[in-house]
């Protein structure tokens, strides 16, 4: 006891709190900036410059994860689009095969020979959605969506369609979202990709993620899934179709291209994944409904600000305790709290709940700084003070 209260005066207690007081009170009026009182954002650049904690937690996850688990989602490799009598005869082969929905994934805007047979056979296959392309509207922050665009659309063509766009104009590179429903120009929406060939696979499934009524939902890639993928020509071959069946019936089939130089992104597990198979996983993110559940940004600045205050004391023990030393202690307990959040984030992230603790992380780095300006503000005045007295 005697020495705690030995420790206590050395710690001159009075002066931490104030730094700690005024140090927290510069990363609160940041984060306060953070949230959107002003719109100015000091830390827009360090988070959203491509890289989210996400991503990380995305691959810690997918790395703990058991065996893959067949989707319901089947990929047909199709990459012949500019010929409308092997895409007919594809669309023709599929439909035989009984899938439950069918989804063309790249967009038909020219004319060629062979539309009549194409248009006709997108009007027989009543379980195809085609795709659409949407511009953005940035002054009304809307879209914009011309039906006469596709060369099918304008031969009175009534199937379903839905919004094949992936990069988004205020997302950044990275594909970690998909937009549910889009809001149009003309006070209409319409539906990704995704969420129209959930609504014909899975209507009450579709129900739910129109409850849930976000604007972007996270993909979650952290489920280990397999899609089974066939190339185009198997289902041309004298053999291969009757065994094709079974892996077709009552699915949901994609076709699209998986093509290296044509429709690649990149996700937070692949530097060079096909735009199909992220429309596939987005499908499978709603069909399982594992959504990622996002923590309101306001708790991790809250947590922001109080690590920052202990942090801040902790801070001023080490160097008064141990003189030098105390500063490679607090390196270490900087790295030992990155790890420790991180180890907290790849849990919560496990059950599919996200926190970004990059706020945290990035504040407590700031807060060291702070601390050492002002209290070697407040050192200086104290000894003028002294001065002064004596």
């Amino acid at each position: 006891m005697n020495k705690f209260i030995k420790d206590i005066n050395i710690f001159k207690w009075d002066s931490t709190i104030l730094c700690a007081i005024v140090a927290v009170a510069i990363i609160s009026s940041i984060l306060i900036v953070r949230v959107g009182l002003v719109t100015v954002d000091p830390f827009a650049p360090m988070l959203d410059a491509g890289g989210q904690l996400s991503d990380v937690y995305t691959r810690l996850v997918r790395e703990s994860e058991g065996a893959a688990e067949l989707s319901e989602v089947v990929i047909v490799s199709f990459s012949d689009n500019r010929s409308r009598k092997n895409l007919s005869s594809l669309i023709e082969t599929i439909a035989s095969m009984e899938p439950k929905v069918i989804g063309l994934d790249f967009s038909i805007s020219d004319s060629l020979e062979g539309d009549s047979l194409l248009i006709r056979t997108i009007r027989n296959t009543h379980n195809l959605v085609l795709p659409a392309v949407v511009h953005y509207d940035r002054e009304n922050n809307l879209y914009e969506y011309n039906r006469a665009e596709h060369i099918y659309f304008a031969n009175g063509i009534n199937n379903s369609n839905g919004v094949i766009n992936l990069t988004m104009h205020n997302l950044c590179y990275i594909e970690r979202y998909f937009r549910p429903f889009y809001p149009l120009v003309n006070n209409d929406t319409i539906l990704s990709f995704a969420s129209e060939i959930v609504q014909h696979y899975a209507p009450l499934k579709y129900l739910k993620l129109k409850q849930r009524g976000n604007d972007f939902e996270y993909i979650n890639y952290h489920k280990n899934v397999m899609f089974d993928t066939i190339s185009w020509r198997e289902f041309f071959s004298p053999e291969v179709p009757s065994l094709l069946h079974d892996r077709i019936r009552g699915r949901i089939v994609l076709i699209g291209t998986l093509s290296p130089n044509m429709d690649r992104h990149i996700t937070p597990l692949h530097e060079d994944w096909s735009g199909v198979s992220i429309h596939a996983a987005a499908i499978d993110t709603i069909l399982a409904e594992e959504y990622i559940s996002i923590v309101p940004q306001w708790v991790a600045y809250l947590v922001a600000v109080l690590f920052c205050f202990l942090f801040v004391i902790m801070l001023y023990i080490a160097r008064e305790s141990w003189n030098n030393l105390g500063n490679l202690i607090v390196r270490i307990g900087q790295f030992v709290l990155v790890f420790f959040l991180l180890y907290i984030g790849t849990k919560l992230y496990l059950y599919d709940i996200y926190v970004d603790f990059s706020v945290v992380v990035i504040s407590c780095s700031i807060t060291a700084i702070c601390f050492d300006v002002i209290f070697g503000i407040y050192k200086y005045i104290f000894s003028i003070y002294k001065k002064l007295k004596k």
